[in-house]
C-alpha cells in the first residue's frame, strides 16, 4: 500500500480531505471522520484504489474513490471485491491511440478550443473566439470544477446534469445563477461536445440532448443615459479627462466595450473624421464617420499608429461599478441608474451603447444609420430598443453634445473659457443647435 498523501483539514473541522492521482486526473475526496489516524487509513486506502483504477474510465473511477472516501467498513469492502472483480473481467483501455487526442479531458478540450488552437488547425469548421474570454469565465468557474478531469469519451448526460444543477444553488455553499446564465453555460458545453464529435472525431456523438439547453428567461429593462446626464459625466473635471474620452466615445459611436479598447490610431483618419473596426465579435469588418466633435477631441491625444486608443481598465470587470461611481461623482442621482431590480438591470459600461442606439432613433436617425455603426444585423435586435426610443423623443432629450464641447477641450487638450455649462443647460431642446453652429451643421449633415 502506497503512503498517504498529506491530509487537509475541512474549514468547518468536519473532517479531513486529500489529493489522490487516478490516471492523469488529481482530485481531492472528503474524508468525514475527525480521527486522524482513521483519515490517514482511509486515505490510504483511496490512493491505491486511485492506482488501480488509473486505467478505467475517468467518470466511473472518480465515482468509486467519491464513494470509497465515506464509505463505512461492510460499504468499503463492497467497493474494493467489486473494484477487483471490474480489474479481473475488464481489459484495461489501451493508452496508445491513433488518435492522440483521444484520452484528452474536458479541460484539455477547452483550453484548446479557447486559446484558439483549434482554430489554427481546422479554420474551415472552428472560428476564432472572439468572446473567449466569456467562454474561459464560463468553463473555469462551473464548467471544469465539475468535469474538467474527466475524459471527453467519458462524458455522459449525468454529468452534464452535475453541471447544471452546481449552477442552481442546491447546496448551501453555492448561489443560484440567473437563468440567462446557466443558458450561456449550457449553450458552451454544447458547442465544446460538438467539436468534440467534428473536427476532432473523439466521440461519435453528442451527449447533449435537445431540451438541454435552458430558456432564458424574462430579459430585464436596460438602462440608458439621458443626453444631460452624459454633458455633466463629460464636464466632470476631478474624473481623468482620458477617462471621460471613453466613456464619451462609447455614447457617441456605440461599439461594443470590446471593440473600443482594441481600436488603435491606424484605425482612425482624424482629418476626415472616419472610423474602421476591422476586428468585432461577429467577423464583420466597418467602417463609419465618426459623431460630432469625435475626430477634433481625439486628435490632441493621438499617439503611433500602432498605439492603443484607450488604455484597457486594470479590472475590465468591474467597468460597470465604475461607471456608476463616475455618475454619482458628476453628481448624476436618477435611480434607476444605480439600482437593480429583477425587472430591470443597473446600468452597465455596455448600455452606453444601448443609450447610443436609443437616442440615435430618438433624434430620427435610420436602422441603417445605427447598424453601419453597432455592427447589428437584424432589425429584431434594433427593434429591442424603439420603444424607449420613443418615450426619449416624447420627453425632447435632444442629442450628445459634440464630444469636443462636451469635454470642454481646447486644440491642444486643454480645458478651454467656453462657458459649457450653458450648452449642456441646453443639450435638452432644440435650441442647443442655435447656441453651437457646430453641432447644427453636423446635425444637420448626419440626421437622415
Amino acid at each position: 500500500m502506497a503512503d498517504a498523501p498529506s491530509l487537509e483539514p475541512l474549514a468547518d473541522g468536519s473532517g479531513f480531505r486529500v489529493r489522490v492521482r487516478c490516471g492523469k486526473a488529481r482530485n481531492r475526496y472528503r474524508i468525514p471522520s475527525t480521527d486522524h489516524d482513521f483519515a490517514e487509513q482511509r486515505a490510504s486506502v483511496l490512493v491505491e484504489l486511485g492506482q488501480l483504477l488509473a486505467t478505467q474510465p475517468a467518470g466511473l473511477a472518480h465515482q468509486t474513490l467519491t464513494d470509497a472516501a465515506v464509505a463505512d467498513g461492510p460499504a468499503l469492502a463492497r467497493i474494493r471485491q467489486g473494484v477487483n472483480q471490474l480489474l479481473s473481467k475488464a481489459p484495461a483501455v489501451k493508452q496508445i491511440s491513433a488518435n492522440p487526442r483521444s484520452l484528452w479531458t474536458v479541460k484539455e478540450l477547452g483550453e484548446a478550443w479557447t486559446n484558439g488552437t483549434l482554430a489554427k488547425e481546422y479554420p474551415d469548421q472552428i472560428r476564432v473566439r472572439r468572446s473567449a474570454d466569456d467562454d474561459i469565465s464560463r468553463l473555469t468557474q462551473h464548467v471544469y470544477p465539475v468535469l474538467g478531469a474527466v475524459r471527453v469519451r467519458d462524458v455522459k448526460l449525468a454529468d452534464l446534469e452535475r453541471v447544471m444543477a452546481s449552477l442552481e444553488g442546491k447546496r448551501p455553499s453555492q448561489r443560484k445563477l440567473s437563468a440567462l446564465t446557466r443558458r450561456n453555460v449550457a449553450l458552451t458545453l454544447n458547442r465544446l461536445l460538438a467539436i468534440a464529435v467534428y473536427p476532432l472525431k473523439l466521440i461519435a456523438s453528442n451527449p447533449v440532448p435537445r431540451g438541454f439547453v435552458p430558456k432564458g428567461g424574462a430579459r430585464r429593462a436596460l438602462a440608458y443615459l439621458y443626453p444631460d446626464e452624459d454633458a455633466r459625466l463629460l464636464a466632470c473635471d476631478s474624473i481623468p479627462i482620458r477617462e471621460r474620452l471613453f466613456w464619451g466615445f462609447l455614447a457617441r459611436e456605440g461599439c461594443r466595450v470590446s471593440e473600443a479598447l482594441g481600436l488603435r490610431w491606424e484605425d482612425f483618419d482624424l482629418e476626415r473624421g472616419a472610423v474602421r473596426l476591422d476586428k468585432n465579435k461577429t467577423d464583420d469588418p466597418r467602417a463609419w464617420a465618426l459623431s460630432p466633435g469625435v475626430a477634433v477631441a481625439l486628435a490632441p491625444f493621438q499617439g503611433e499608429p500602432g498605439e492603443l486608443v484607450f488604455e484597457p481598465p486594470a479590472d475590465p470587470l468591474s467597468m460597470a461599478e465604475l461607471l456608476r461611481s463616475r455618475l454619482d461623482e458628476a453628481g448624476i442621482t436618477r435611480t434607476e441608474l444605480f439600482k437593480a431590480t429583477p425587472e430591470r438591470m443597473a446600468l452597465r459600461a455596455h448600455d452606453l451603447r444601448g443609450s447610443f442606439v436609443t437616442i440615435a432613433f430618438a433624434n430620427g436617425r435610420s436602422e441603417a444609420w445605427v447598424s453601419d455603426r453597432t455592427g447589428h444585423r437584424s432589425s429584431q435586435m434594433l427593434s429591442r430598443y424603439k420603444r424607449q426610443a420613443r418615450t426619449a423623443a416624447e420627453l425632447n432629450l435632444g442629442d450628445w453634445l459634440p464630444l469636443d464641447a462636451a469635454l470642454g477641450l481646447a486644440s491642444d487638450g486643454t480645458a478651454s473659457g467656453t462657458d459649457w455649462s450653458r450648452l449642456r443647460d441646453l443639450n435638452s431642446r432644440p435650441a442647443v443647435y442655435e447656441t453651437c453652429p457646430t453641432a447644427r451643421r453636423t446635425a444637420q449633415q448626419n440626421t437622415s
